[in-house]
Formats: structure tokens, sequence, C-alpha cells
């Protein structure tokens, strides 16, 4: 009897153990539960009192349709800069066209012929003054050294009896033939039977204005470049 008496009073001193390890484990537990309590409440009544973030959406909606029509504008603006640049040098164009020109004894003077282009030149022969002009710039626009000379009043060179224009001379028409884009007689001036001056307007990258002194020859008018015979 004895025995079982000291079995059981072990047995309830474990049973009064284990109660009183499971009693502290509830009480530490509750104490974390209430901490996590007040935590969530305390984040709870900061969310309340924040205030409440503004929606983006319809602004950010705008910014891309803005920056969508952006590309076409830039592209509209670079037109109207080039239209700009090209009118500016249309208008150039157009007060050079404009200025008056110096005309020698304009009471004299004919009309102005129309502007013939570069790619309307012809040959037309020599039988008039302004024939003759049109088909000097044919010849220099084509690079026809043999109808240049028939053209032009002969210019005497180092080699006896030649009768060719020299070579300076046909260097320069064809620089000129290179950039000429057509030209206009501005006024005419007889001086005799058979001489004539004309004012020539010679279309390039700027204007050049000339007076230019043909002869007849026979039943052929040419272009006198020679040094004696400057327009007085």
């Amino acid at each position: 009897m004895k025995s079982a008496a000291v079995i059981l009073a072990v047995a309830l001193l474990a049973i009064v153990a284990w109660q009183h390890r499971t009693v502290r484990q509830l009480r530490a537990d509750n104490g974390a539960l209430t901490l996590a309590q007040a935590e969530v409440e305390r984040l709870q009544t900061e969310l309340a009192q924040a205030k409440p973030q503004p929606d983006l959406s319809d602004e950010i909606a705008k910014l891309q349709v803005e920056n969508r029509d952006l590309p076409k504008v830039r592209n509209e603006v670079r037109q109207l800069r080039d239209q700009k640049q090209e009118f500016e040098r249309v208008r150039a164009d157009n007060d050079r066209l404009r200025a008056p020109t110096p005309v020698t004894n304009p009471s004299r003077a004919t009309a102005r012929s129309p502007f013939i282009a570069r790619n309307k030149l012809s040959n037309v022969g020599l039988a008039t003054p302004e024939a003759a002009v049109q088909t000097c710039f044919w010849a220099i626009c084509t690079a026809n050294l043999q109808m240049l000379q028939q053209a032009l009043m002969p210019v005497e060179t180092e080699t006896a009896g030649a009768s060719l224009p020299n070579g300076d001379l046909l260097r320069r028409a064809t620089e000129m033939g290179n950039k000429m884009t057509g030209y206009e007689i501005i006024a005419q001036k007889t001086l005799s039977a058979d001489k004539m001056q004309l004012a020539l307007r010679i279309h390039m990258d700027d204007l050049m204005e000339a007076q230019q002194i043909l002869k007849r020859v026979g039943n052929e008018w040419k272009l006198d470049l020679r040094p004696d015979a400057a327009v007085p």
C-alpha cells in the first residue's frame, strides 16, 4: 500500500508540473497575441488617418495621348520651316528679277524678249542678232565648239591664220554652260546697219547681266567678244 501511495504522489506531482508549464506557455502566447492585436489596431488607425492617394490614371492617359501626337507635330513644324525657306528663296529671286536694269538710250530700246530655258535652246542659225545669241548659248550648253566658232567673231591667236576662239574663252564658255539655266534679252540698241547692242540677263546660280555687241558679217550675225569691241 505504501508503494502505491508513493507512485500516486509522484504522478500527481508530474501532473501539477505539467499544468504549471502549460499555464506559463498559455500566458506567454496570450501576451504575444495581445501585442499583435495592439500592432494591428495601431496600423488600422494609421491607415484610417492617412490621406487617400490621388488617382493618376486619367493624367497618365492624357499624357499618352499628347505624346502620341508629338511626332506628327514635329513633322509639321519641319515642313513649315522648309516651306518658309523656299518662300524666302523665291521672293529673293523675284526681287532680283524686278530690279531695274540700266539701259543705254532707253528711248530706242525694244521690249524684252521672253525667258528661254536651257532645255528650250536650239540651233536657230545666225540670220538675226536674237537668233545668233540663242545659237551661241545652245553651242555653249551642248559643247558644240564648231558652232560656237561660227557664232563668234574670230579671235586672233598666236598661230598665224588661226580663227578659233582661244583656250581661255573656250574654258569660260564651258563653265558658263555647266551653270546656265536660261537667258533673256532685256533691251537692245541699233548702233548701225551692221552693228547691234543687246542687254542680256543670264540665269545661273546668281543672275548675271551683260551688254553684248553683235556684228553682221555677210548674211550672218556674230557675237563680238574681242577686247576692242567693248560696249561704249
